[in-house]
């Protein structure tokens, strides 16, 4: 086998068909998806089951475990149990890669470069209010569709065996983004994945406020994460961004009471944007996968 691809999954009945159909379209051949469901509450795990035959059609290899408990950390150190080969991707549930994404994420891997993340190209969104808060947030952060990508990561043998076991942290794809120097990791131009931001005003809030709290905890952890901060003197490149600095504002002002209630009590395991998943589904064109 040349590697593993591990899934966590948490109630992903919207998007896991469409995810591992993308899987089943690059060179999957000799490769292992492991998909974890984990304290799910719809039909995610049997979703995932249908496609056992067709990844053994390719000469490839899925598995689906089910875990009774929603919990991210343990559902990664699950599949890794199940892992074989050199090379180790996770990806979450609502990533959907494009053709050649995987092959090329393996390609950029080396002796120097021991973890690779895709090019994360994010799809319009229809909300005007989430249009302009991510705009205005892309333009303060400097992100571009390349900058944020935490929810898919490849990693080298050497990259994996910097850390044991996946810590109870609510940052997961923090964690291992520190365990590199900046120079360790790479940004694949050549392979593309797509997923949505979250369309609401209240998911917007849940996320960022899920973010401030998992880099805070890092931090704590880890030492002074890498983080781009927000830079006003940005916001005068785009007329778009600088009419949505109101709705970032609020969103930034409660996000960071949100992210201090997270830390003070024992955090949820899992926190989603339920509108994004929803409107994965709908463009899957596919109703077997959605609820």
């Amino acid at each position: 086998m040349i590697g593993t691809v591990v899934i966590p999954a948490y109630n992903e009945a919207d998007v896991i068909g469409p995810c591992l159909s993308c899987l089943l379209a690059q060179d999957i051949a000799h490769w292992r998806v492991v998909v974890v469901a984990n304290g799910c509450e719809d039909n995610t795990s049997h979703i995932a089951g249908t496609f056992i035959d067709r990844f053994a059609q390719a000469n490839a290899e899925l598995h689906v475990t089910d875990l009774p408990d929603g919990h991210k950390p343990s559902a990664l150190n699950t599949g890794d149990t199940h892992a074989v080969g050199q090379i180790r991707v996770y990806m979450d549930a609502d990533v959907r890669m494009q053709y050649g994404c995987l092959a090329a994420m393996t390609r950029s891997l080396s002796n120097a470069i021991h973890a690779c993340f895709p090019t994360v190209v994010y799809e319009p969104n229809r909300s005007i209010i989430a249009m302009l808060h991510w705009r205005t947030w892309r333009t303060l952060t400097n992100s571009t569709t390349d900058s944020v990508v935490g929810n898919c990561i490849a990693l080298s043998i050497e990259g994996r065996s910097r850390w044991s076991t996946f810590p109870d942290l609510i940052s997961d794809d923090g964690f291992m983004i520190s365990r590199f120097a900046k120079q360790e990791r790479t940004v694949a131009p050549d392979a593309v994945a797509h997923t949505r931001l979250p369309s609401t005003f209240r998911e917007i809030v849940g996320v960022r406020a899920r973010w401030r709290a998992g880099h805070r905890q890092l931090a704590d952890r880890v030492g002074k994460l890498n983080v781009e901060r927000a830079q006003l003197a940005r916001i005068g490149t785009n007329p778009v961004a600088m009419l949505g600095l109101p709705v970032f504002a609020v969103a930034t002002y409660l996000a960071r009471r949100e992210a201090s209630f997270i830390l003070s009590k024992p955090a949820p395991a899992w926190y989603q944007a339920r509108s994004s998943r929803k409107s994965a589904s709908n463009r899957a064109g596919s109703s077997k996968y959605q609820l």
